[in-house]
């Protein structure tokens, strides 16, 4: 929203796109030393014909699972 995209209820003009999300497993770092990690995968698609737009995965580590999520949600989209 910040970039200045809308939310609409349903995609039927021309330049609408479906954002679609799912968040991973945990890996555990250093054997579960090191904590572990969550990951993400984003994928934007073409509301008319579900043609890939944009599509990534990645993983975060922070203070809590909420960190973790939004750490690998901005890795992810840095390539957006």
């Amino acid at each position: 929203m910040k970039k200045g995209y809308l939310i609409v209820d349903s995609a039927e003009k021309d330049g609408t796109f479906l954002v679609k999300y799912g968040q991973g497993d945990k890996r555990n770092v250093l054997g579960g030393i090191g904590g572990y990690t969550l990951s993400v995968s984003i994928q934007i698609l073409d509301a008319k014909t579900y043609e890939p737009l944009f599509m990534c995965s990645a993983e975060g580590q922070g203070s809590t699972e909420a960190d973790d999520v939004r750490e690998a949600i901005s890795r992810c989209l840095k390539t957006f």
